[in-house]
């Protein structure tokens, strides 16, 4: 059994859309990104985890989700959003990005996300230059883990040393 789970997906965050019943015939541009969207995040989570079984017990999630600056910013505007100096104040809305998160990996990181009982540091950032990307944290609650540098700094955990 694994202790805790770090995972870095690679690729522009989708939300989880609101799916109608014609989405299971004729599935949505939203629907259909979100789908790749989420084959992404179960393949890397399947190779972080290897042939280990998805956590048990009541998980803590922390997210950082990294979208992409808006095509028509200058230089400028770009260099100040990767130093963190301009927030991701636009849609997609956070809490679909969590909810996406969540749904995608049922059965792979955890049984079901009616587990995560607790959140750690979520956020939704624009490109540091590093490139859209997914980072989570997934650990039992009560756990000691610390994340001294990397994406785990930027979450803002920093309590001890991983082991």
């Amino acid at each position: 059994m694994i202790d805790y789970l770090v995972v870095t997906v690679p690729g522009v965050p989708a939300p989880k859309p609101r799916q109608t019943q014609r989405d299971k015939w004729k599935p949505s541009a939203a629907v259909q990104r979100y789908r790749a969207y989420a084959d992404e995040l179960k393949w890397a989570t399947r190779q972080a985890m290897r042939s280990i079984k998805p956590l048990n017990g009541p998980i803590m999630l922390s997210a950082l989700f990294v979208l992409p600056a808006p095509a028509n910013w200058g230089p400028e505007v770009r260099a100040k959003a990767a130093s963190g100096e301009i927030l991701h104040i636009d849609k997609p809305d956070l809490k679909n990005l969590v909810a996406g998160l969540e749904d995608a990996l049922n059965g792979i990181a955890w049984w079901d996300d009616a587990q995560i009982t607790d959140y750690g540091h979520i956020a939704k950032r624009l490109d540091d230059g590093k490139g859209p990307r997914t980072f989570f944290i997934a650990t039992p609650v009560g756990q000691e883990l610390g994340y001294p540098q990397g994406e785990g700094a930027r979450l803002g955990h920093v309590k001890g040393q991983v082991t």
